[in-house]
């Protein structure tokens, strides 16, 4: 990894876990040392399952788990907890997988509006933005491959951290069970990972919709 983002050695971190610490203007992993425009994109998951044992409830596993992909192709930077009840107390466990989140939320914040800005080029250059190998356009027309739906006009739903969107048959209504074998799925299945922040924002600026509401 290259090193970029000169920071004061002398200055307190944010946040931290473990390798990865967070400053004012940048972050560390170990030694390396890089500012939030060297982010090319973000992905987080937080988990907290119950858990029963016997069919009684035993306590709650917690898991956070943070993904940092840097730009020019240098590479990924983690941060992960997985915490079992069997080998952490409750309260550790819990601690423990919210600093993972401090720390993801501490980066998201700062590095926005960056992150933002090539969805943002995109839309002034193309007209649409891509995400996750779909084509989101301002009327709410949405490609991916030979499949287009539309936003505010066909079905969405999300899926624990997929968006589906339902492409109607040609009367308009949602394809049969025999049109669907014909032409294959008639959905288009985004992944909602990468840069999650951003792309509500965008449903929500652009479509007036959240992805926490659906």
């Amino acid at each position: 990894m290259t090193t970029t983002g000169r920071l004061a050695v002398q200055e307190d971190p944010l946040c931290r876990w473990k390798r990865l610490s967070v400053f004012q203007n940048g972050f560390h992993y170990g030694s390396q040392q890089y500012a939030f425009e060297d982010i090319e994109y973000i992905e987080f998951q937080g988990f907290a399952i119950n858990v029963s044992v016997n069919l009684l409830p035993a306590g709650t596993d917690y898991e956070a788990h943070l993904k940092i992909t840097l730009t020019g192709g240098r590479g990924t930077v983690r941060a992960d907890f997985n915490g079992s009840i069997t080998k952490w107390p409750l309260a550790s466990a819990k601690g423990k997988a919210e600093r993972v989140c401090a720390v993801y939320t501490e980066i998201a914040q700062r590095s926005f509006e960056h992150r933002m800005r090539k969805y943002v080029n995109s839309l002034k250059d193309y007209g649409y933005f891509m995400y996750d190998g779909a084509k989101f356009y301002p009327d709410g027309k949405v490609t991916s491959g030979h499949k287009e739906g539309k936003i505010g006009v066909h079905e969405l739903c999300m899926l624990d951290s997929t968006l589906l969107v339902q492409i109607p048959g040609p009367n308009g209504r949602p394809a049969g069970l025999f049109r669907q074998i014909l032409s294959g799925d008639p959905k288009i299945y985004v992944e909602v990972q990468k840069d999650r922040d951003c792309f509500d924002m965008l449903l929500r600026t652009m479509y007036g919709l959240s992805i926490t509401d659906l």
